[in-house]
């Protein structure tokens, strides 16, 4: 009697590829939903990774190894494990205690949704084209920080129903509780007080200024006086008119949280004119807490 022949070995699928630059959290369909290639990294170590996948903002100086490339005061990192995936995205400090404030994780559905992005080019060797470097609108500050403080102004203004007749006084945005480690905005009446208290913030001043002045028109116009006392109007001249009460901006420094993080009066002017090609101007004013005038519009 003739026998059956042997069925064929079972074999395994492949894992899906992981990027070797780890550029990406593996998600749904193979999808990377991690930062650009274009921001370096930093590695956590071994046994790590999985406290920040979970969510936690702050990354200590004995969770990571030491960076493989030098980086500047504040830059924007990608937190890797250690096979390359991204963790999260956010501005490394080696003088702080706290080396990386996360701003974005890779498992937040924003990330997951800009999984698409293109992939950066590359020359004939290998390395990254940075004339060509694609852009994901989940890894970008500016907008990164207005998607935050929306978020933030909504819960408020529909959670809690502020400001209002009664109370025009509230905490628009409250560090770690609304993803923004570091950073603290008050409203008091028409005033935007913006409250920095980690070196990014002085870093990135620009960014956050430019992310406030948007909405803080909204943010300081009470519900109850409705939306036809502050309608926005454009003149014939182009001039706009964002009601009687205009907002307008203050900087404020809470310097001795701010020495913690490595900052000093005169250095972070400097740092920020760096990095941000403006110019900035250097503070001898000793005192625990200084402020700052914005304009808004300016």
């Amino acid at each position: 009697a003739k026998r059956d022949a042997p069925a064929p070995p079972v074999v395994a699928p492949a894992a899906p590829a992981r990027s070797a630059s780890g550029a990406g959290l593996s998600g749904g369909g193979g999808k990377s939903s991690g930062p650009p290639e274009r921001y370096k990294a930093v590695t956590l170590i071994r046994g790590k990774a999985r406290l920040f996948k979970d969510g936690s903002p702050l990354v200590y100086g004995g969770a990571l190894h030491p960076p493989a490339e030098a980086l500047r005061p504040a830059e924007l990192v990608r937190v890797v494990d250690g096979v390359g995936v991204t963790v999260g995205w956010g501005p490394y400090n080696e003088n702080s205690m706290f080396r990386v404030r996360i701003l974005r994780h890779a498992s937040e559905q924003v990330a997951r949704a800009n999984a698409n992005a293109p992939k950066p080019a590359r020359d004939a060797s290998g390395a990254l084209l940075e004339s060509k470097m694609p852009t994901n609108p989940a890894y970008e500050l500016v907008p990164l920080l207005r998607e935050r403080l929306s978020a933030a102004l909504s819960l408020r203004r529909r959670g809690l129903g502020l400001p209002n007749a009664a109370t025009t006084a509230y905490r628009w945005v409250n560090g770690e509780g609304d993803k923004l480690s570091g950073l603290v905005i008050d409203i008091l009446g028409p005033a935007v007080i913006i409250s920095s208290s980690a070196l990014w913030c002085e870093v990135h001043r620009d960014a956050i200024e430019k992310a406030v002045m948007e909405l803080s028109q909204t943010a300081v116009t009470p519900l109850a006086m409705g939306a036809e006392l502050f309608q926005t109007t454009v003149t014939p001249g182009g001039a706009v008119s964002a009601g009687p009460v205009a907002a307008f901006v203050l900087w404020r420094r809470s310097e001795a949280r701010l020495k913690q993080d490595g900052w000093a009066p005169a250095g972070s002017a400097d740092i920020r004119a760096a990095d941000t090609g403006n110019s900035a101007e250097d503070s001898d004013d000793d005192t625990d807490e200084e402020e700052e005038a914005v304009e808004v519009g300016e």
